[in-house]
């Protein structure tokens, strides 16, 4: 008996695991990449604990000022509070990274921007995760400042911005 001989051969069907992975696999890549670009420019947890600690200080620091500020009156009241950090110089020492990044892509989104061009697509995209982490920042800040307002102890805030030295990006 004669057999017959065939020339397929077995192909393997990539299944929605490997896609998966395979698509995780880029995304830590692209986010390598940018942690790289970082280095020299990111700050250790202790650095991030002094930061917030003396952010801490800066919203006891305003408190007691606007309370001797409204003592004298409210018709005339400028409400200048000393020279200090506010939020933008809070966020820029907590993620040094984002001015010079941002600085770079808006250079090249001004060298290179084309309409529908994935690189376009790709700066503009990379511009909105700066943004959102300017927000998030600025959200997890204001907290802080919030529950000081609302009367929590020094402590209990300090207790609080140790959660947060571990949660920022």
């Amino acid at each position: 008996m004669k057999t017959k001989k065939t020339h397929l051969k077995i192909v393997s069907i990539e299944t929605e695991d490997q896609a998966k992975e395979e698509r995780r696999n880029k995304r830590k890549a692209v986010t390598e990449e940018r942690d790289n670009e970082s280095d020299g420019l990111s700050i250790d947890r202790d650095e991030r604990r002094a930061v917030l600690a003396e952010f801490i200080d800066r919203i006891d620091q305003h408190f007691s000022e606007t309370a001797f500020q409204f003592a004298g009156g409210l018709a005339d009241n400028s409400l200048n509070f000393s020279e200090g950090e506010e939020l933008p110089d809070f966020f820029n020492r907590l993620h040094p990274w984002t001015k010079p990044y941002r600085a770079r892509i808006k250079a090249l989104l001004q060298t290179h921007n084309v309409q529908g061009d994935p690189l376009t697509q790709d700066l503009d995209n990379e511009l909105d995760v700066l943004e959102w982490t300017y927000q998030e920042t600025s959200f997890k800040l204001g907290i802080l400042a919030g529950a000081r307002l609302a009367g929590c102890s020094p402590q209990k805030v300090r207790k609080m911005a140790e959660f947060l030295v571990g949660n920022l990006r």
